[in-house]
C-alpha cells in the first residue's frame, strides 16, 4: 500500500475514452461520506480505478481510495492510499478510514463547509423522505 497526503491536482485527458466513463460510473456508487472518529466531521471518499505497470506489456489493475477534507484556510486536501483489489479498498474504508490521521485537518472548516455538500443534503434529504413515507 502507498500513503500519502498532501493537496493533489487533477487532470482530465480531453481525450477520455467512453469506457474510462463505464468504470467511473460504477466505482462513484461507493462514494460517500464518513463522519471521522477523531475530527467528528464528515470527510468525502472516493475510489478510483488505474493501472500499475509490471513490465512494458504488462500491467495490474490498481484501486486508490481518495479521503478530502479541509484545512484551516478552508482548502482542500487529500489523503490517498493504494489497493491491489477493489475489495481490499472497500475493506479499508469501512474498517479504517474512520480513525486514520489526516495531516492538516480543520474539523470546524471541514464541518462548515463539507466536500460535495450538495450530496450531504441530498442524502439527509432522502433519509427524511423514507422515514416520513414509512410513518
Amino acid at each position: 500500500m502507498q500513503k500519502s497526503s498532501g493537496t493533489f491536482v487533477f487532470y482530465r485527458p480531453p481525450s477520455f475514452k467512453p469506457s474510462c466513463q463505464k468504470s467511473l460510473n460504477r466505482l462513484e456508487y461507493f462514494s460517500r461520506h464518513i463522519i471521522h472518529r477523531t475530527y467528528e466531521c464528515p470527510i468525502y471518499c472516493w475510489i478510483v480505478e488505474g493501472s500499475v505497470r509490471i513490465s512494458h506489456q504488462q500491467s495490474k489493475p490498481s484501486y486508490t481510495l481518495y479521503m478530502e477534507y479541509r484545512d484551516n484556510t478552508g482548502a482542500s486536501q487529500y489523503y490517498r492510499i493504494q489497493f491491489p483489489s477493489l475489495n481490499e479498498a472497500l475493506t479499508w474504508m469501512n474498517t479504517q478510514a474512520y480513525s486514520i490521521h489526516l495531516e492538516a485537518i480543520c474539523p470546524a472548516s471541514t464541518s462548515k463547509r463539507p466536500v460535495r455538500d450538495s450530496q450531504i443534503t441530498q442524502q439527509n434529504h432522502e433519509k427524511k423522505t423514507e422515514s416520513s413515507e414509512a410513518a
